[in-house]
């Protein structure tokens, strides 16, 4: 009879916890996982949010070759609301990254839900720094990713943009919805790389 009590509570927690949504990891905690999937990564040393402004700034170091890898990562101020299938809302996720064995910083925008819309070849978002004029730039998605995440082309200039830019616009096409924008503050970015 008490086994069968001990059963009924354990079921009721495992219920409980899987139906109130709780889990280990909050969305706003996955940084470096979804960036880097390499297993012999030691996260790290240099995690620390930048005094006034949103970014995050990572410092990774493979331990099997010593390759770096340095992350700055900051959150849009409003959400995406996306209908059936994909129902709720998410933030985007705007991310930069220098690998030390490459030349050029790379540059990510990663969503939760829905997919971003690829057309082969004529993949592009417009974003917007600060009052000026708005501008494309292509993306691809990236080996390492799934439809949820874009990698932006011409990541030089897109940076340099961005380290002179007090506010982002970005505007998305999505699978199944109309194009939705987001803004960023990205004021006080400290990118050397």
């Amino acid at each position: 009879m008490k086994r069968i009590h001990l059963f009924y509570l354990f079921a009721s927690i495992i219920l409980f916890s899987s139906c109130s949504g709780l889990s280990p990891k909050p969305p706003a905690q996955n940084t470096v996982a979804e960036i880097n999937k390499n297993n012999n990564t030691k996260d790290t040393i240099n995690e620390f949010q930048s005094s006034g402004c949103q970014w995050i700034y990572t410092e990774n170091v493979c331990q099997i070759d010593d390759i770096k890898t340095y992350l700055a990562e900051t959150w849009s101020e409003d959400e995406l609301f996306f209908s059936y299938p994909y129902k709720g809302s998410t933030p985007v996720k705007l991310i930069l990254r220098k690998i030390s064995s490459q030349d050029i910083s790379e540059v990510f925008l990663l969503i939760q839900k829905d997919q971003f819309l690829f057309n082969n070849n004529d993949d592009f978002i417009k974003v917007r720094f600060d009052n000026e004029k708005a501008q494309t730039f292509h993306f691809t998605t990236s080996k390492e990713f799934s439809s949820t995440t874009i990698s932006i082309h011409h990541s030089t200039a897109f940076i340099s943009k961005l380290k002179k830019t007090k506010t982002l616009l970005a505007q998305f096409e999505f699978f199944h919805e109309e194009n939705k924008s987001v803004k960023f503050n990205i004021e006080g970015l400290n990118w050397p790389y």
